[in-house]
């Protein structure tokens, strides 16, 4: 397929992007924590780059250099080097793949993206693990969100967490907070064990 027929396959994903900007700004808030304004701005990188891919038909030119040497000719062209694959970080989940995937795939490539298995404890992930320990703390959505994010501080200092530990730390964080409230919450929450409770793999 030549360059300018894949390159369209660019213009209509660009356009998607732009169509359901909101929307996937609001699930990268959700699913990573960020704040909307951070995650608008990322998505906007990433619609920028594949903007940037979409000349691939004058980026992919090769070029001829003449008599460089007495009977000698330059020639360079660019091909595609076949597979392409990407491992992302978790916390520019919207910006980083398509810092690779638009170029590799207006390059001709078949692209593999692995996402990063750490998972950031947001909000919605938090709710669910409380449902989970049947605990139901006193304490305001903002009081919460600023135990998220004080717990979250002293996780991002260890090294490389996974997320069951992530998880055991937040779920005792809401026990000492819930029970100093004088909130009915399960004892079990700050006994739960990586091993036996907490999965290392959260899906919706």
């Amino acid at each position: 397929m030549p360059p300018n027929e894949r390159a369209q396959f660019l213009y209509r994903l660009k356009a998607l992007l732009e169509r359901d900007f909101e929307a996937t700004a609001r699930l990268i808030t959700l699913e990573c924590g960020k704040t909307l304004a951070e995650a608008r701005g990322e998505l906007q990188r990433a619609i920028e780059n594949v903007e940037v891919a979409c000349g691939a038909p004058s980026l992919l030119q090769g070029y001829l250099s003449e008599d460089i040497a007495r009977g000698i000719d330059e020639l360079m062209i660019r091909q595609p080097v076949g597979v392409c694959a990407i491992i992302t970080p978790f916390n520019f989940p919207g910006m980083i793949p398509m810092w690779f995937l638009p170029y590799a795939i207006v390059c001709g490539n078949a692209c593999i993206i692995k996402p990063s298995e750490r998972v950031p404890l947001t909000m919605d992930k938090l709710t669910r693990l409380m449902e989970e320990a049947d605990c139901r703390p006193a304490w305001s959505t903002s009081s919460m969100a600023t135990a998220i994010r004080s717990t979250q501080s002293s996780i991002t200092r260890r090294s490389a967490p996974s997320a069951s530990s992530a998880r055991l730390s937040v779920a005792r964080h809401i026990y000492a907070r819930a029970a100093a409230s004088g909130s009915a919450c399960s004892a079990r929450v700050a006994q739960r064990t990586p091993s036996s409770s907490c999965p290392t793999r959260i899906s919706r």
